[in-house]
């Protein structure tokens, strides 16, 4: 058997037919009672004799629990082996980092004008803990080690500079944007026009099978399937820029079928724990479909004060095949949706209280965490606005073919509840010059037994109009006073 040369070295050897080159593996391990075997790894041609070299193993036994092992003979595939493989009593488990397995890759120095220094290593590959696979980079002329590992699954880095990690089913990457600026996660391609059947394909898949029992309440957060957080700028640094935590954007450049449709969100929210479950849930759960909320900034103005824009252009002079166009839908249907279980659209349903609500008002807060209260302002100075100026995008004018259309109503068409707080103020105003009130289906005024006063209206101003049901009179407010007409 050829002696063990110090280092790994690949040397030339020649059997008359060819001449090739051999990683010839050897040496001890730190200097302590070491047994080495010798493993030659070559690869031969189909004419040539196979060569089926001994395992080489090392080991310190003196100074740390390690065994290397590069094997073939032993295994018709080949195998290296790091570490306690054998679970060798004599080695038993690393106690320190120091003593875990590790492959490390060194960078040659030098560099620009020789700056570079020797480095222990540049990128080292170490089974640091229980099935977690740690890459350790430290880029020349740095002294911070960026880590990218690979735990049971998962991907995670721990450091700010140029790393990537994988640990416990999360993925985190944070490339080091002073060298690159490539995105921490990208997918560029092309899908085929075949081989994906009737099913959709996603670029990112995230499944979740949520059983957690120990959230402290049902009001806390305890899962979120993508999470995207945002600090723009700090106390001392003020940046520019427009940035948004979600962007996504669709351009149609062909369509093959009628029935093609293209959206740029999809959600479905469906609750099988009702009385179709063979153990309905007595707390089924509050649904949010979605949630967004914007705090401004206190006490100084802002550029733009805008929740949600719909912006939508209409290139065809006319309406398109399956209904009218519309900027937003608010609806209900049954047996209608998506995302639905054949016992929901076999099922009955019922009204829903509103299909807009717009409530709130404005006062000063109690304080995170402490009970709201209501405010006693306005909170919002108009609840609908149809028409004028203004918006995120700048409308410089309006028009509009019908401002309010309502249909199809079963009680009444505009409702004036009982007002808040005993406000007077005016139900309906129609100032002069913005048209008239036309009631071509009959106008119904205020009825009354016996003749009107003041205390019959809510705002004492003159145009009132009141029927005297039992004198046949119709009282008018004119001057202050109220004065009458009989009818025959």
């Amino acid at each position: 058997m050829e002696e063990p040369v110090s280092v790994a070295e690949a040397i030339t050897v020649s059997d008359g037919r060819q001449t090739r080159r051999r990683l010839v593996l050897g040496g001890l391990v730190g200097g302590g009672a070491a047994a080495v075997g010798l493993a030659r790894a070559e690869r031969a041609r189909a004419d040539e004799p196979t060569v089926f070299a001994p395992a080489f193993v090392a080991r310190d036994l003196s100074t740390s629990p390690t065994k290397i092992q590069i094997s073939y003979s032993g295994d018709p595939h080949g195998s290296i082996e790091m570490g306690n493989a054998n679970s060798d009593p004599l080695l038993g488990a690393p106690s320190t980092t120091t003593q875990v397995p590790f492959i490390d890759f060194h960078f040659a120095k030098g560099g620009p004008a020789n700056s570079w220094p020797a480095q222990d290593y540049n990128v080292r590959i170490q089974n640091l803990n229980d099935g977690q696979l740690t890459f350790l980079f430290v880029p020349q002329g740095s002294s911070t080690t960026n880590n990218v590992n690979f735990n049971n699954g998962a991907i995670y880095t721990s450091q700010s500079a140029g790393s990537l990690s994988i640990d416990s089913g999360t993925v985190l990457s944070s490339p080091d944007l002073t060298k690159t600026t490539k995105s921490p996660f990208a997918w560029a391609g092309t899908l085929p026009q075949t081989g994906f059947g009737s099913n959709g394909w996603p670029a990112i898949s995230l499944v979740s099978s949520y059983q957690r029992t120990d959230a402290p309440s049902g009001f806390t957060l305890a899962y979120i399937g993508v999470s995207s957080n945002v600090n723009y700028g700090t106390s001392t640094i003020a940046p520019k820029g427009t940035t948004a935590c979600y962007s996504a954007q669709q351009i149609v450049s062909g369509s093959g079928d009628v029935n093609n449709e293209q959206g740029m969100y999809l959600a479905f929210l469906r609750y099988d724990n009702g009385t179709n479950s063979p153990n309905p849930s007595a707390n089924p759960g509050r649904a949010w479909l979605m949630d967004l909320n914007l705090h401004g900034a206190i006490g100084t103005q802002q550029g733009l004060m805008n929740g949600i824009s719909a912006f939508l252009n209409n290139y065809y002079n006319g309406d398109p095949v399956v209904s009218e166009s519309a900027n937003i839908w608010v609806m209900t249907k049954p047996g209608s949706g998506g995302g639905g279980s054949n016992d929901h659209y076999m099922a009955q349903t019922y009204p829903l209280d509103n299909g807009i609500a717009i409530v709130g008002s404005c006062g000063t807060g109690t304080g995170f965490g402490n009970p709201p209260v209501e405010g006693t302002r306005q909170g919002f100075k108009t609840g609908i606005r149809i028409g004028g100026t203004g918006g995120p995008w700048g409308a410089g004018a309006s028009r509009f073919g019908t401002g309010i259309s309502i249909r199809d109503y079963e009680n009444v068409g505009i409702n004036f509840p009982a007002r808040f707080m005993g406000s007077t103020a005016t139900a309906i105003r129609v100032p002069a010059g913005s048209g008239e009130v036309l009631a071509q289906g009959g106008l119904v005024t205020k009825t009354k037994v016996g003749a009107p006063t003041d205390l019959d209206v809510d705002n004492k101003v003159d145009g009132h109009l009141i029927v005297d049901t039992v004198l046949n009179r119709l009282w008018v407010r004119s001057n202050g006073s109220w004065k009458f007409v009989a009818l025959n």
